[in-house]
């Protein structure tokens, strides 16, 4: 049973998700309702990850976990990224709080 979902910015800068394998959770279906995000539930082939901007994974309890690296390989600059960070910020305001 999957513990936390997978996201990934491409290199064209979609936000996508896989679509099965799910974690089917209250911060995916935030995250999936946010606006300006216009996130995707897709596969999720391993080489999209080659090109990555950034990636991360979210739950409840990490709320957003940023990945830099995949297989020994920096994403995108190896650093969190904006989406990342965005989501993270929105995602507490909705809790009311910041930590």
């Amino acid at each position: 049973m999957p513990r936390a979902n997978f996201w990934a910015v491409t290199e064209n800068g979609a936000l996508i998700t896989p679509a099965d394998r799910i974690l089917k959770g209250v911060t995916r279906k935030k995250i999936l309702a946010m606006s300006g995000l216009q996130p995707k539930e897709t596969q999720l082939p391993l080489s999209a990850l080659a090109t990555a901007r950034e990636a991360f994974i979210t739950s409840t309890t990490k709320i957003v976990t940023p990945v830099l690296k995949i297989d020994g390989r920096p994403v995108g600059d190896g650093k969190p990224g904006p989406v990342a960070k965005e989501i993270f910020t929105r995602l507490l305001e909705m809790r009311g709080g910041h930590e």
